[in-house]
């Protein structure tokens, strides 16, 4: 698991915490993979760091470049979940996503 620092617009950013946006569409020039956290810092239309920070982690990904084309070579979708919000250096847990999924077999006894 890696975690990836990656710059989110404003209008992105409170989508993601609202729940309505679970999915990533980015330059793979990080070489993502499942399980990956990412910490998303919202920015204002300046550029500039609001100080808010969103961390998720990475469910699934689909590569551009393949066989069914849409999605060019270099690019990505992940599909993300649950995570927490940073506001301002204190964490606000996202109600509706303060579990994580069983994304592993429990080991046989």
């Amino acid at each position: 698991m890696v975690r990836h620092d990656l710059k989110c617009s404003s209008a992105e950013f409170k989508a993601m915490v609202e729940g309505v946006l679970n999915f990533q569409l980015r330059l793979n020039d990080r070489d993502f993979k499942v399980g990956d956290e990412l910490i998303l810092h919202e920015i204002n239309d300046d550029v500039s760091y609001t100080g808010d920070q969103f961390c998720c982690k990475v469910m699934y990904i689909i590569h551009g470049g393949n066989a069914f084309g849409g999605l060019l070579a270099g690019w990505c979708i992940m599909s993300v979940f649950g995570g927490f919000l940073m506001q301002g250096g204190r964490n606000a847990a996202r109600p509706e996503a303060t579990s994580t999924p069983k994304t592993e077999a429990p080991a046989s006894q």
